[in-house]
Formats: C-alpha cells, sequence, structure tokens
C-alpha cells in the first residue's frame, strides 16, 4: 500500500513538472517578445509562420509592429491581405501596411498602393496610389543605396513596370 502512495505520488509530480515545462516551453516566445526588442518579435513572428502557426505569427508580427518595427507591420497586413491570418481583412491590412509604409518600409507602400491601384474603379484616388508609389520608390531607394540587394531588385521591378517617373535606379 505505502508503495502506492509513493507511485502515485511520483507520477503526480513527474506530471505537474511535464506541465510547467510545456507552459514554459509555449511563452517562452511570448516572453522573449515582451521583454525583447521589436526585432525579436518580429523575427519570431517570422519563425511562427514558417512553422504553419498563424495565430502566434500573428500576435508576433502585431507587437513587432506595434513596438516600432516597420517590416513587421508590413508582414501582418500582407498576412491579413491574403488570409492566412484569419478571413481576408483588408481594412486591417491596408492600416498595418501604411504603419509599415509610414516607418519607411517600401514594401508596405508598394503592397498599399497596388491594393489602392486594384481598388480605383471603386473608391481609390489616383494621386493617392501616385503617392504611394513615390513614397515606396523612395524607400526602396534609400534601401538600395544602402547596399540591400532585395530593395534594388523591388526598384528595378518598379522602373521595368513603369512605376518610376525619370532618374535612375540608385
Amino acid at each position: 500500500m505505502a508503495t502506492s502512495n509513493v507511485d502515485r505520488s511520483l507520477r503526480l509530480v513527474l506530471f505537474l513538472v511535464a506541465l510547467v515545462v510545456l507552459f514554459v516551453a509555449l511563452s517562452t516566445l511570448d516572453l522573449r517578445c515582451t521583454f525583447g526588442t521589436a526585432k525579436t518579435c518580429y523575427e519570431l513572428g517570422l519563425a511562427e509562420r514558417r512553422h504553419n502557426r498563424p495565430q502566434r505569427a500573428a500576435v508576433l508580427l502585431r507587437a513587432a509592429c506595434r513596438r516600432g518595427h516597420p517590416t513587421g507591420c508590413t508582414e501582418a497586413g500582407r498576412a491579413y491581405m491574403s488570409g492566412t491570418f484569419s478571413p481576408e481583412d483588408q481594412a486591417k491590412a491596408a492600416s498595418l501596411l501604411q504603419k509599415g509604409c509610414n516607418m519607411g518600409d517600401g514594401d508596405g507602400c508598394y503592397l498599399l498602393a497596388d491594393m489602392r491601384r486594384a481598388n480605383l474603379s471603386t473608391n481609390s484616388d489616383p494621386a493617392l496610389v501616385s503617392d504611394l508609389l513615390n513614397h515606396a520608390t523612395e524607400s526602396y531607394r534609400a534601401a538600395c543605396s544602402g547596399g540591400d540587394a532585395k530593395n534594388c531588385a523591388a526598384l528595378g521591378l518598379m522602373f521595368i513596370r513603369g512605376e518610376v517617373k525619370g532618374g535612375n535606379a540608385a
């Protein structure tokens, strides 16, 4: 009888330890974001997205955005635009892309301009689209001048598509 009580107690202790370990493992990402930098939240959000955990990715990318990470805003907006996190939410996507654009992320400006351009026949102002494309061009150009190949490629595509007026790519 005493052995079975010890076995039961030992199993209970092991079960509780396993629960604590599981809780710590699951909350570590959130803690690293909570106590880390905006970049940490962004990188964790991308990792969660790669591991096909869209809800956790959404939380982390929105946290990165709230903490001032421009690309975090853009990536969260892109996911809302495509329905990756939840059913498509164009208003939320536009809001997040606008934040990314305002913080200097060229992709945010470009995606927002693209979204507005797609709605030109209904409710978008062509001057707003033009302004967003100009902002995207400036952001891409600045990053390209700093040696960022991805942004140089994006700027080049804008030139090829005729979305950039005059001047040269860099």
